[in-house]
């Protein structure tokens, strides 16, 4: 998760691997400064999970995402709490909370934004520090402002944090949304799942049918592993056959060529 350790090793990966591709990362701060390295040498680079906007924001020609990105999510969490409304649920105010690297600003911006033009009122917009030990005052300001939903944008030890101080200093709001990352994390429901009851999480992925192709890699993935593909495995996944599929159409591994297919 650091950002310079990501351009160090994607220098590595191009200059002494000589690698024709590259595919990541799960950090939005890592991809961030990782694609801004391979465009500098031509190599294609494939986003696959990182959702920050201002990854593909700036022009570059050989960055490719295949993964829908934040204002994606923030909508659908606001056409979802739009049905909980009308289904009799009184919503009317939210909170976010997000880590602050690119991943929390950038969706915890776009999130703000949708419930603004929804009609909701942000009672609270708290950004902290990610990886922090303690997070009592950012749960009794929520709990003191009381919203009807709270968005979670946090990495997994966040995460399991949140859930923790929540109940030990019993918050517990009506409707409680994961952007995925850490509430996707295997090691959270293991954690504080019995705690975590009602927490909501989005997914861009799904397993399939029995005998789907997805199925399949599903269940290889979970004898590798020991757990079935979350939401950004299954979206890690979707890229990389991305990329494979460009370079088999290239029938080329020159970077210029798959950067064209």
């Amino acid at each position: 998760g650091n950002p310079s350790v990501g351009q160090t090793l994607t220098l590595k990966l191009i200059n002494q691997d000589h690698v024709v591709a590259l595919e990541g990362s799960y950090h939005s701060s890592v991809s961030f400064a990782a694609t801004a390295v391979a465009e500098r040498y031509g190599i294609p680079f494939v986003v696959g999970d990182s959702v920050a906007v201002n990854i593909t924001g700036r022009g570059f020609k050989y960055t490719f995402r295949t993964t829908p990105i934040a204002p994606t999510f923030a909508s659908n969490y606001m056409e979802f709490l739009d049905d909980m409304k009308k289904a009799g649920h009184s919503v009317s105010t939210v909170a976010v909370v997000h880590e602050n690297t690119d991943y929390g600003t950038s969706v915890g911006e776009t999130v703000v934004a949708a419930a603004k033009q929804h009609g909701y009122d942000v009672v609270a917009d708290i950004a902290y520090n990610a990886n922090t030990t303690d997070v009592s005052a950012q749960v009794l300001q929520m709990k003191q402002k009381n919203p009807g939903a709270v968005v979670f944008v946090s990495y997994t030890q966040d995460a399991i944090l949140y859930m923790k101080t929540m109940k030990s200093l019993d918050f517990h709001p009506q409707i409680v949304i994961g952007d995925d990352a850490g509430f996707s994390d295997p090691s959270f429901q293991r954690t504080v799942g019995d705690i975590s009851q009602g927490v909501m999480n989005r997914s861009a992925w799904v397993v399939g049918k029995p005998g789907s192709m997805t199925y399949k890699l599903n269940e290889m993935y979970k004898a590798k592993t020991g757990d079935p593909m979350d939401d950004p495995s299954g979206r890690t996944m979707l890229g990389f056959l991305v990329l494979c599929d460009a370079i088999n159409r290239a029938g080329s591994t020159k970077p210029d060529d798959i950067r064209k297919a």
